[in-house]
């Protein structure tokens, strides 16, 4: 903002005592005033989710490398983000023995395999970095929008 001529001066209220005003003149110019900030921000918004999506998807892989015990790549080439309805969702191409790795299905439940939990540890996981993410992208439209 650019303060340009500012001054004061007294006057008097209408029941009859004193009043000092500021009369003040002012630019408002930038990205947050002309809206391309706000024009930016649901662009943002989708990369946010990207982000957060593709970091999910590489620690689920590497995750599956380190506690799958007979991998074949599979399970592994099919995580990917998928859009459902408004939303990015992390996936595993609906394998049909995706729920029972994961340990989800009826199945862990009469059996000794109790599955890896892989997908809610790295949700986990990446709950803790999302903000971080969130901050950088925004931090970058920010700058951009200047």
């Amino acid at each position: 903002m650019d303060a340009g001529g500012a001054g004061v001066r007294a006057g008097r209220q209408p029941e009859g005592g004193d009043l000092m005003a500021l009369d003040m003149k002012y630019n408002a110019k930038g990205s947050i005033v002309d809206g391309s900030l706000a024009k930016a921000m649901p662009e943002a918004a989708e990369r946010i989710e990207q982000e957060i999506g593709d970091m999910a998807v590489l620690s689920i892989r590497q995750r599956f490398d380190r506690v799958l015990r007979n991998p074949t790549g599979r399970l592994r080439s099919q995580v990917r983000v998928d859009r459902v309805g408004d939303d990015l969702r992390v996936v595993d191409g609906d394998l049909p023995y995706g729920a029972w790795i994961e340990g989800t299905s009826s199945r862990n439940r009469s059996t000794r395999f109790k599955g890896y939990a892989t997908f809610r540890t790295v949700a986990r996981e990446i709950r803790t970095e999302a903000v971080t993410i969130a901050e950088m992208v925004i931090d970058e439209t920010v700058r951009r929008a200047r």
